[in-house]
């Protein structure tokens, strides 16, 4: 697959149809030769490279160029926060299973009480672990089946 830009912006495959430096249009993506595309403006960039997570790649622009980075800081407290956010979510979708056990009497099944736990230990330290590199606790199968 070739992708390509004009004026800088992103790379994107070429549209359906161009517009030539006279003014004429052409239709038929795959009827359009080097030089038509060259004199409507696009160039050919390469693909993105592939990147290790959490790298993240950007387009530049000005130098029509892909950049590799590292999240910032911004990027970072936004991957905490939805950390956060899914630990939340997965403690409400246990609630239930909580309240039907006090209010049955019965007593609380141990597993499902460590995997809220854990995830409340998530929540509570997500400002000081590597946001990138989490592994959320997980639910045994066996208490999703008994509750």
């Amino acid at each position: 697959m070739k992708i390509y830009s004009k004026n800088g912006e992103y790379p994107t495959t070429l549209p359906h149809r161009i517009i030539l430096s006279s003014g004429t249009s052409r239709t038929g993506i795959n009827t359009f030769t080097a030089e038509e595309i060259r004199d409507a403006g696009f160039i050919e960039i390469e693909l993105p490279p592939s990147i290790e997570y959490p790298n993240i790649v950007e387009w530049d622009k000005v130098n029509l160029q892909w950049i590799t980075r590292l999240p910032n800081e911004i990027e970072t407290d936004q991957k905490r926060y939805e950390i956060q956010e899914q630990c939340k979510k997965f403690l409400q979708e246990t609630d239930y299973k909580v309240i039907k056990a006090i209010e049955s009497g019965e007593a609380l099944n141990p597993d499902l009480i460590q995997y809220r736990q854990a995830l409340r230990n998530l929540y509570n330290n997500a400002t000081n672990i590597d946001p990138w590199n989490v592994q959320f606790p997980s639910i045994l199968r066996g208490i999703e089946e008994k509750l």
